[in-house]
């Protein structure tokens, strides 16, 4: 058998395993159903018609199941008592009810397959399933009881008559009574259906025609399983038993009405999604790859011809490429020699740049020459003075105008404004006095303020601050044209001064 698979080299043997949650699915009208994890298994066959395309193809046996709960429901109808020889109204209430359902199914899949050469591949199609078997198992508690009329009593439920020790034994042989647990077990016949189907993941190839699939599936029912009775056909779930009736029989609630003339359950759809491993024996796709290597060699001699045209026209090519090839190497000493000249043009641009600076700064040292004797009389000044005790030594602040520019510069403070300038904070209050005399000197609206805490600073410091401005664009412009010796001045708002 193993020789015949691998001698066929278009088609594809497998056999298959998976599982995930496969259930029942439908809606009691009373209760509640919840969806079970189960199995499938089974052979598959695919025959390729193109490296990428194929149809499968198999034997399935699928399990499903599902799980219905109820706490309480209360059946009653009317029953025949054989040995009073009279109707009744028989009543049984059911609680604690559990029944599982299994359905057993032969699929048939019709699948088309695609796949690419690096192991990825995809299913589609539809599957017709056949019910093997359905078993559903049941367990509850059963609270039977009857209403005679011509007594006017409820047996069990009531004492409306006298009855002996042993009445309750009575009672039970009618089948009257609490029967907790009572287990049951029916079979279920369900009807043919069809599954939309769907499957994707990868093609693992081994040596020899050998490959493993490992993938996801779905399956969706897309019919009722469930055969249609009309409700007068339907039993109930609790029947009484005329001709022995203590055993009572309990139906399965998917073949079965409730007191009030209403199926318990009308439509089932199955359903599965899960994971699945396949192993595969044939060629499959390896047949197209060595028909392609067959179609190859066959086309030899003409490659070969092809081969030795273009190598005619790659001579050709190269003795124009060296041509070419000269004429750049022309091109490129002529752009070599421009790239010269131009790196001796800016050696002399850069030249006559340095001499530019270095005039600049001698007339820099020239300026601060002039202005080093009034620097040194303010410092003669501050120092003939009796300082401060916490009092360090502060550098004045060389004037950059002349005296007749002051009352210019002055005009732009004014005794009110929102705006200040800052020129410095200090620890002693001393030297934050010494600053505000020298600017006032200078004919600056100068001022100190104290202040805790300023910024990221901790204690206590001074503020040495210029006003009044009422924009801030005044305060900018005045600072950057007078303070400029002040490296940390900066604008701020007057509200500010102690925060």
């Amino acid at each position: 058998m193993f020789c015949s698979i691998y001698a066929q080299d278009l088609h594809e043997f497998s056999l298959h395993i998976g599982g995930g949650l496969s259930t029942l699915r439908y809606a009691p009208t009373i209760g509640e159903q919840s969806n079970n994890f189960d199995k499938q298994f089974g052979v598959g066959y695919a025959f390729f018609v193109s490296p990428r395309f194929g149809f499968a193809t198999g034997l399935e046996l699928a399990f499903y199941s599902a799980t219905f709960e109820m706490k309480k429901d209360s059946i009653t109808y009317q029953a025949r008592d054989l040995e009073e020889a009279e109707n009744f109204r028989f009543t049984s209430v059911v609680s604690n009810y559990r029944e599982d359902q299994t359905a057993v199914m032969l699929q048939i899949p019709l699948m088309l397959q695609i796949q690419t050469e690096v192991g990825y591949y995809a299913m589609a199609g539809i599957k017709f399933a056949i019910p093997l078997s359905g078993i559903s198992s049941n367990k509850g508690d059963f609270k039977n009881s009857g209403y005679y009329a011509k007594e006017d009593c409820e047996y069990y439920i009531s004492d409306c008559i006298d009855m002996p020790q042993t009445g309750s034994n009575l009672w039970s042989d009618r089948g009257f009574g609490l029967f907790k647990g009572k287990k049951t077990e029916n079979h279920e016949n369900f009807e043919s259906s069809i599954f939309a189907s769907m499957e994707m993941g990868m093609k693992w190839r081994f040596d020899d025609g050998l490959s493993i699939y490992t993938s996801v599936y779905f399956d969706y029912g897309l019919g009722n399983i469930l055969k249609k009775k009309s409700v007068d056909e339907l039993p109930f779930m609790v029947e009484y038993n005329s001709a022995d009736p203590r055993n009572y029989g309990t139906n399965s609630m998917f073949d079965a009405r409730q007191s009030r003339q209403q199926a318990f359950v009308t439509q089932i759809s199955p359903m599965a999604i899960g994971v699945k491993v396949r192993l595969s024996l044939g060629q499959g796709l390896d047949y197209f790859a060595n028909r392609e290597k067959e179609k190859q060699k066959a086309d030899t001699i003409d490659n070969v011809k092809r081969l030795e045209t273009e190598k005619q026209l790659l001579e050709s090519l190269a003795r124009a490429q060296a041509a070419e090839k000269a004429q750049a190497d022309r091109e490129n000493e002529r752009l070599l020699a421009a790239e010269k000249l131009l790196q001796e043009a800016r050696l002399v641009y850069e030249m006559a740049l340095n001499e530019r600076l270095d005039a600049a700064r001698s007339e820099e040292v020239r300026r601060l020459a002039a202005e080093t004797p009034q620097m040194e009389q303010e410092v003669a000044r501050l120092s003939s003075s009796t300082p401060d005790p916490e009092f360090e030594p502060f550098e004045p602040v060389p004037l950059l105008m002349s005296e007749s520019d002051i009352p210019a510069l002055r005009d732009s403070a004014n005794a009110s404004g929102d705006w200040v300038v800052q020129v410095a904070v200090v620890v002693q209050k001393s030297r934050a006095g010494a600053m505000v005399n020298s600017l006032k000197r200078k004919g600056f609206n100068a001022y100190s303020v104290q202040v805790t805490n300023p910024g990221k600073l901790k204690g206590t410091y001074y503020r040495v601050r210029v006003g009044y401005f009422k924009r801030m664009r005044d305060a900018s412009d005045f600072a950057k044209a007078n303070l400029s010796t002040y490296k940390d001045w900066w604008l701020d708002k007057t509200e500010n001064d102690t925060k």
